[in-house]
C-alpha cells in the first residue's frame, strides 16, 4: 500500500525539528454548499516533525507530510480502536455482572481516559515508531 501525504506550512523551525500546520478537512468542507449547511467540517492542526536529511526548511515553505499506511493504521489502532474496545468491553462486562448504568459509565469514561493518560505518558516511545517524514513541494 502507498504514503498517505498531506500538505502543509512549515510554521516554525528549531535545528531539524519542525512544526508544520496542516488543514483537515472532511468531504464536507470541500462542499460548493457547505455556506449553506452547518455540517462542513475543517480542522488546523500542527504536527512536530524531525527533519531527515541534508533538506534545510524555512518558516512559511510549503511541504509535504508523509506517513506509511502501516504507521497510519498504528495510529488509528492507538487512537481510536483500542480506547473503543476498552469502553464497549467493560460496558457490557459491567451490565452483565448487574453494575448500575451510572457506575458503568464512569468506570468506563474513567478507564479510557486512564488509557489516553498511558499514551500520552508513554508518547515519546511511541513517537518513535509513529512518526512522519517531510518532504519539500516540488511545485
Amino acid at each position: 500500500m502507498g504514503d498517505i501525504c498531506h500538505e502543509g506550512i512549515v510554521r516554525s523551525v528549531n535545528g531539524n525539528r519542525l512544526t508544520v500546520e496542516i488543514v483537515s478537512k472532511s468531504m464536507c468542507a470541500s462542499c460548493h454548499a457547505k455556506g449553506a449547511c452547518s455540517a462542513s467540517d475543517m480542522k488546523i492542526k500542527e504536527i512536530d516533525v524531525v527533519a531527515e536529511g541534508n533538506e534545510t526548511y524555512a518558516a512559511g515553505e510549503k511541504v509535504n507530510l508523509v506517513i506509511s499506511h502501516g504507521n497510519g493504521l498504528k495510529a488509528v489502532l492507538f487512537s481510536y480502536i483500542f480506547p473503543l474496545a476498552i469502553l464497549m468491553f467493560l460496558l457490557l462486562y459491567l451490565q452483565s455482572a448487574k453494575v448500575s448504568e451510572p457506575v458503568s459509565a464512569l468506570v468506563g469514561a474513567g478507564s479510557v481516559a486512564a488509557y489516553y493518560l498511558l499514551l500520552f505518558l508513554f508518547r515519546k516511545k511511541i513517537d518513535s515508531k509513529i512518526h512522519f517524514k517531510v518532504e519539500k513541494l516540488t511545485h
